[in-house]
C-alpha cells in the first residue's frame, strides 16, 4: 500500500514540477521579448543621435575649420611661446619643476642624475 501512495504523491509532486518548469518557461520567454524590445528602442535612438549629430557637424563644419585655422594662428603660436618661457624659468627656480613634471611640460633635457629604480646596488 505505501507503494501506491508513493507513486501517486509522485505523481502529483512531478505535475506540480511539471507546472513550475512551464511557468519559468514563460517568464523567461517574456523577459527575452522584453530586452529585445528595449534593445530595439535602444538602436532607434542611438540611431536618431547620430543622425542629428551628422546633420550638426555638416552644418557647423565650415565654422569648425575657421575655428582651427585661428587656433592654428594664433593661439597654438601663444601656448607654445608661453610653455617655453615657462621652462626658461623652470631653469632658475628649480621649484617650478615639480609642477611642470606633473603637467608633462618639463625639461627633457637629462639632468645627470639616475632615478632611484636605476641607481646600482638599490632595489
Amino acid at each position: 500500500m505505501d507503494t501506491v501512495e508513493k507513486h501517486s504523491l509522485d505523481q502529483s509532486e512531478l505535475r506540480e514540477l511539471r507546472a513550475e518548469c512551464q511557468s519559468l518557461r514563460q517568464v523567461v520567454s517574456a523577459l527575452l521579448v522584453f530586452m529585445l524590445l528595449i534593445s530595439a528602442a535602444f538602436d532607434i535612438f542611438v540611431w536618431r543621435q547620430v543622425r542629428v549629430i551628422r546633420t550638426e557637424v555638416r552644418n557647423r563644419g565650415p565654422k569648425i575649420a575657421e575655428f582651427v585655422a585661428e587656433y592654428n594662428k594664433v593661439s597654438a603660436p601663444a601656448i607654445t611661446d608661453f610653455v617655453n618661457k615657462l621652462k626658461d624659468y623652470e631653469r632658475t627656480h628649480p621649484d617650478l619643476t615639480p609642477i611642470l613634471k606633473k603637467y608633462s611640460l618639463g625639461n627633457s633635457a637629462p639632468t645627470g642624475a639616475l632615478p632611484a629604480s636605476v641607481v646600482p646596488g638599490k632595489k
